[in-house]
């Protein structure tokens, strides 16, 4: 989940890269996956699901109803076994069309991770601000916006002017 402060940016791709190696080897291998669900979700249309968007869309706008988080989804199962050594997330911010941003304007992004690996269920095709996990949608105001006991802070970042062109976050958190 990524939330920032008001912008109209869109996430395109998301990609994650993991390391991983066996403390009794000098072995390693290197794996990429990408996101098996992706969609968000905006407070002012609390039952509408956005799981078809072709951009998921992020935006922070206190006390509107424009404020949008995504959610991204990823099948670890798939990863070989051994030891996690790294980890980084990639992805790319386009320009979603809608509104428009001061050349000079920093925005600072939050990346959450969920905790509770009971809320990993849910899905693109029924997600809703009403339902997602790890939302707390009593308060519109960052970061009460994310319930902190579902979900964890992995990492923050900036970005300046409109903030296109990508990102990656490579971070000891994203292990956890």
């Amino acid at each position: 989940m990524v939330s920032h402060p008001a912008t109209n940016r869109s996430l395109a791709f998301a990609l994650v890269l993991f390391a991983i190696g066996s403390p009794a080897s000098a072995t390693s291998i290197t794996t990429s996956l990408t996101s098996t669900q992706d969609s968000y979700i905006q407070s002012g249309t609390p039952n509408t699901n956005y799981g078809n968007a072709a951009v998921a869309q992020i935006k922070r706008d206190n006390g509107t109803n424009f404020t949008r988080k995504t959610y991204l989804g990823f099948d670890l199962r798939t990863l070989p076994t051994g030891s996690l050594t790294n980890a980084s997330l990639s992805f790319e911010f386009v320009d979603s069309g809608g509104g428009m941003t001061g050349v000079a304007t920093n925005w600072g992004f939050e990346l959450f991770g969920l905790t509770d690996q009971a809320l990993d269920g849910w899905s693109e095709s029924t997600i809703t601000w009403n339902n997602a996990p790890a939302n707390n949608t009593s308060n519109t105001n960052l970061p009460a916006q994310v319930d902190l006991t579902k979900a964890t802070s992995l990492a923050t970042f900036n970005r300046t002017g409109e903030g296109l062109g990508p990102v990656t976050i490579a971070n000891a958190n994203l292990l956890n």
